[in-house]
């Protein structure tokens, strides 16, 4: 269903529900959707990993300098 669709990838139930003007939308639109979307968990992965690197990269560049 378009809820499970949105649990997997870490949506509140009913996040693609309504459309931009608070109409009901379709289910199939609803998997459209969810379909050209990101998995939460996935980016949040993902910013984290870019944000340590950076910190090594930041935490290198000051031991440089000493």
């Amino acid at each position: 269903t378009p809820t499970e669709c949105e649990r997997l990838d870490g949506f509140p139930d009913g996040w693609t529900q309504q459309d931009t003007k608070g109409k009901t939308i379709s289910d199939n639109a609803r998997y459209m959707a969810l379909g050209n979307s990101i998995a939460v968990p996935c980016a949040v992965r993902v910013f984290r990993g870019i944000m340590a690197a950076e910190a090594e990269v930041a935490g290198n560049a000051n031991n440089d300098n000493q």
